[in-house]
This record gives structure tokens, sequence and C-alpha cells, in this order.
């Protein structure tokens, strides 16, 4: 008898949420370009679910799917389908037909992206508890161009984070000097997860897929020692100074 090599499962994968009011495809193609051209990297390859709740109108399903790659996102399918035949008809271009509710959202938080058309830093470095991930600790300059993943782990930066370079964990970060790159902490969406950092000076800080640019940090703890967490699904960004 043939070995059983495949396992199916269920699990949870953090996607990003694609809103959209009407169906227009060149306005919700520009749209989208304006997300992307703030932060390229961060979206490239990123998966993407269409909530279609709020569209009345009738929607191209096959030209939305080409508009949603042309951006580089992995479209997934769509939510948020009111009728059978709307349904029927994103299964035929090949969408899938996703479900949410409000059970699924509490335990799994799915970070937004809007895209609507109507246009003591502690000087103890961890504290162990028995559930707390472990931690990987990088002592330098993490520099343009570099990344540094801390699968399953809180990170721990002893040096600055470089313009261009980009630091991602599963769990908590922490910059014991200049951030001017990319952190990314709660890949996995863990929202209990924070970075901090002795001089905010971001290119993009994300949580659990939630996400602010630069231009807006520099309205927040700019050049400040700061902490950033997740409070309702939006970003809280507090001065440590």
């Amino acid at each position: 008898m043939a070995e059983n090599n495949i396992e199916l499962k269920g699990t949870n994968f953090t996607l990003f949420v694609l809103n959209i009011s009407d169906g227009n495809l060149s306005s919700i193609q520009h749209a989208l370009q304006q997300k992307v051209q703030q932060a390229p990297a961060f979206f490239s390859g990123a998966p993407v679910v269409i909530n279609i709740e709020k569209c009345e109108d009738e929607i191209d399903f096959m030209g939305l799917s080409e508009v949603i790659k042309s951006q580089q996102f992995v479209l997934v399918g769509i939510t948020g389908a009111q009728s059978n035949a709307v349904k029927q008809a994103a299964r035929q271009a090949g969408l899938a037909v996703l479900t949410s509710g409000q059970a699924s959202q509490a335990e799994t938080p799915v970070p937004v992206v809007e895209a609507k058309v109507e246009t003591r830093i502690e000087t103890q470095v961890e504290i162990q508890h028995q559930d707390s991930p472990a931690t990987l600790f990088h002592q330098g300059q993490l520099r343009s161009g570099q990344q540094l993943y801390a699968k399953d782990k809180n990170l721990v930066i002893i040096g600055s984070v470089s313009a261009g370079a980009e630091v991602i964990a599963d769990g908590s970060i922490h910059v014991y000097g200049h951030l001017r790159g990319r952190a990314i902490a709660g890949a996995k969406g863990d929202i209990n997860s924070r970075i901090f950092c002795r001089n905010l000076e971001a290119e993009l800080i994300s949580i659990c897929g939630n996400y602010k640019l630069s231009e807006t940090l520099q309205e927040e703890c700019w050049q400040h020692a700061a902490t950033v967490s997740l409070e309702n699904d939006q970003l809280k960004i507090s001065n440590l100074d």
C-alpha cells in the first residue's frame, strides 16, 4: 500500500483585506498603485481577499483579478458576497468565496488595507514566562538591503536598523538604537506584539499587518524613544522619553 504523503488540515493565516465600494476597475487599480508605491517590498506577493460587502455594482471578477495581480498581490478570493449569483460568478472566475464570522474575527485579527474607491524601554531585555516565545538577539548595525526574521520569536537588535533594512518577528521587536528601516512585528498575527526603539525614524512599522509609513510617523514621536502597540486594529505610538 502506498504511503499517504499528504495531509490536509485547517489553520490560520494573516491576509490583507481589500475593501471596495464600487466595481470601477480603473479606480481600484489607481488606489492600489498608490498604496503599493508607499511600501512596494511590504506588499509584494502578499495574499489578499476582496471584501465586496459594500459594493452594489455588478463586478467583473475576471477583470478585478487581473487588476489585483498586476500590482503583485496574490489574490485568494472574495468575502461579503450577498447572493448566490455573485458567489457563482466569483467561482467561475477562479476565486474562493470566503465567509467571515464574529467568532473567527475575535480569534484571528485580519489586517485591513483600506482602498475605498470614493476615493521604558526596559533595561532587562527579556522577562521569562512559561508561554513566552524565545528571543533572537542580533549584535551590531543592520545595514541597508539586509533582512532579519525571528521566526516564532521576539527579536532584539542591539544596534541600529539602517534605512533600507528590514526586521521581522513573529513576536515583539526591540531596537536599542535608531530604527530607520522597516520593522514588522506580529508577522503571524500575534496582537500582543509590540515594537520598541530608542529613536523612531522608520520607513514603515507594522503589527499584524496594520502599518504606518514615515510621513505619518513624523507626526508621532519622531526621533524619540517610542513603543508601538495594537489597539482595536489601530497602531498606537507612545513616547518613552
